[in-house]
């Protein structure tokens, strides 16, 4: 009889043909095939490992906003002839955006 897929909650790594308790050679997590711990479906861990890509790219789109905004202050303080009025605005919107990028990578790391 074939053996089912067992696969790490922790990082998705398949633990097919492993022993029945050991760690995870991946992530390290602690697992148990006769109890079900630190084990997880096929579906739940393509699942988690979309979701972690999803993060991810959010989280470089929120730091890659933020350059484009600092960069289109200077842009304009340059065209207005050295006008510290638009990279002032556009250093404090970049600056909250750069704080989303750091929070939405923290939350990433939490979840992974």
């Amino acid at each position: 009889m074939a053996e089912t897929t067992r696969m790490c909650s922790g990082c998705g790594y398949e633990l097919t043909g492993l022993a029945v308790r050991g760690y995870c050679p991946e992530c390290g997590q602690e697992y148990d095939a006769s109890s079900g711990i630190g084990l997880t479906s096929h579906f739940s861990a393509r699942h988690a490992r979309g979701a972690f890509i999803v993060a991810r790219i959010r989280t470089i789109v929120l730091a890659l906003v933020a350059v484009a905004i600092f960069g289109l202050g200077v842009l304009a303080s340059v065209m207005m002839q050295n006008a510290v009025r638009p990279l002032v605005i556009a250093s404090l919107i970049a600056g909250v955006v750069a704080l989303a990028a750091v929070a939405s990578f923290l939350y990433e790391r939490d979840e992974g």
